[in-house]
């Protein structure tokens, strides 16, 4: 998987190699600053932090239906492990909650 975000040896993913640079500093990250926060399976979240500038990345792992292939999807975060895995714990907000707060700020903080 060459010009992917992981290199998988023996089609393990204790066995990967990163492949990614922070996107702050460019810094290469080491898998011993990877933690997996959710793993059922067929997908993975993994939380990457930096060692050069602290910065932090959420990754998104997808087994495809095809063998051996992966969809990935990176974002930076201000989240440290530990909200990390405080927030996946969490019940999803609903659309009446959205709503609720939207009307809140739209009323009581106008722009």
């Amino acid at each position: 998987m060459k010009g992917s975000l992981l290199e998988f040896k023996n089609n393990k993913l204790e066995d990967a190699e990163l492949l990614i640079n922070c996107p702050v500093c460019q810094t290469s990250f080491n898998k011993r600053n990877a933690l997996i926060v959710y793993d059922n399976g067929k997908c993975l979240l993994i939380h990457i932090d930096c060692v050069e500038c602290a910065g932090s990345v959420l990754l998104r792992l997808k087994k495809s239906q095809v063998k051996e292939k992966y969809s990935v999807v990176v974002c930076m975060t201000d989240l440290t492990k530990e909200d990390t895995i405080y927030f996946r714990e969490k019940s999803n907000l609903s659309s009446s909650e959205i709503l609720k707060v939207h009307r809140f700020f739209k009323n009581n903080h106008p722009v």
